[in-house]
């Protein structure tokens, strides 16, 4: 159809997991971290704990430099926030998998 938006999920409606992880990354990041973790061999957890331990750095630098501003927003530094719970959550996850 000319003219028409192509949608983010166009071509998956035939594969569910697909779909439902691109749905995890857009609403619920953690959804999509578990379903990630659970496929993952001992080099891609090792991998993936050291990049939530990069997103929480980053996420606590980006929280410090909003504080620092005149009129800091408060939203971006709740949703900053709340990724890092998530964040942590799953790392909290890799480390216990990687235990076993």
């Amino acid at each position: 159809m000319p003219g028409a938006i192509d949608h983010p999920f166009s071509g998956f409606e035939n594969n569910l997991s697909e779909w439902r992880l691109r749905i995890g990354y857009g609403l619920n990041l953690a959804y999509a971290i578990i379903i990630g973790v659970k496929q993952m061999g001992m080099r891609g957890l090792k991998k993936r704990a050291e990049g939530l331990k990069l997103q929480i750095i980053e996420h606590m630098d980006k929280i410090k430099k909003e504080r620092g501003k005149l009129v800091p927003d408060e939203g971006r530094i709740h949703h900053w926030e709340a990724e890092i719970d998530a964040f942590q959550n799953s790392l909290k996850r890799v480390l216990k998998r990687l235990e076993k």
